[in-house]
């Protein structure tokens, strides 16, 4: 079964999902507020969202973090359907 962890912090205005344990080997940043956390093999490990309250557009995932507490960590388990 696979994890999901979700931390949100407001006081650093950021949301991180990391899909994996797995070590970070190195990160890309696809924006200046979106940066890929990368395996040795490329796989995505994490995904670090920076100023998440200036996104404005609910169908941004900025519109998630209005619903989880302030200063938080989720824990998601994947069950296949």
């Amino acid at each position: 079964m696979d994890i999901i962890d979700v931390e949100v912090s407001e006081a650093a205005d950021s949301l991180y999902i990391r899909f994996s344990n797995e070590p970070i080997s190195h990160s890309m940043e696809l924006s200046p507020d979106i940066i890929l956390d990368l395996s040795a093999d490329n796989t995505v490990i994490g995904v670090d969202m920076q100023h998440v309250s200036a996104w404005k557009d609910e169908t941004r995932i900025g519109g998630v973090t209005r619903l989880l507490p302030t200063e938080s960590r989720v824990r998601l388990q994947l069950v296949p359907s």
